[in-house]
């Protein structure tokens, strides 16, 4: 699970709405298994998963922004 803590709220009315929702039937375990500073501020993280089994095809452009 990854937790979010919300610094700002930004309204914009056209955007899509987000649908969060925790699914246990497809949770899964994860490692991290590989850390890429790409630059001083960005940084690439690799997970595995425990039970090794593949993880589904990720898409173009999927990412998840963390701030240390």
């Amino acid at each position: 699970m990854v937790n979010v803590e919300i610094d700002q709220v930004i309204w914009r009315p056209g955007a899509m709405s987000l649908r969060w929702d925790r699914l246990e039937s497809q949770s899964r375990q994860l490692l991290l298994a590989r850390r890429d500073a790409e630059t001083a501020d960005i940084s690439s993280f690799y997970v595995a998963p425990v039970d090794g089994r593949p993880l589904p095809s990720f898409l173009p452009g999927q990412h998840l922004p963390i701030s240390a």
